[in-house]
């Protein structure tokens, strides 16, 4: 199970989960949603051993850029762009595409 939760994927998915239940909540700036979920990105690189989390595998990739700041950032920025990408592109594409086969019947 700590093996599971040491996968970049895993955060991802904390992170989307966390950003729906921001959107749900009517006083939280939707502006301030992407730097909720960049903290919990830095406490999950933070607090996952240094030997096997992506800032320490990619660090001899990126030189000195390969810190957890940077990891957490490019972590934040590839969940924002999945989110965006799917609710601005691919949903209203599949959302269209299967309304011209189940139209409701007039």
């Amino acid at each position: 199970m700590s093996n599971l939760l040491q996968l970049p994927i895993v955060l991802a998915v904390f992170q989307w989960g966390a950003g729906w239940l921001l959107k749900r909540y009517p006083k939280f700036p939707n502006q301030a949603i992407p730097v909720a979920t960049y903290v919990l990105a830095l406490f999950g690189y933070a607090l996952v051993p240094a030997p096997v989390n992506a800032a320490s595998t990619l660090a001899g990739m990126l030189g000195s850029g390969g810190s957890v700041f940077a990891m957490a950032l490019l972590q934040n920025l590839m969940v924002t762009g999945s989110h965006g990408t799917w609710k601005n592109t691919v949903f209203p594409a599949v959302q269209s595409v299967l309304g011209m086969f189940f139209k409701p019947k007039a």
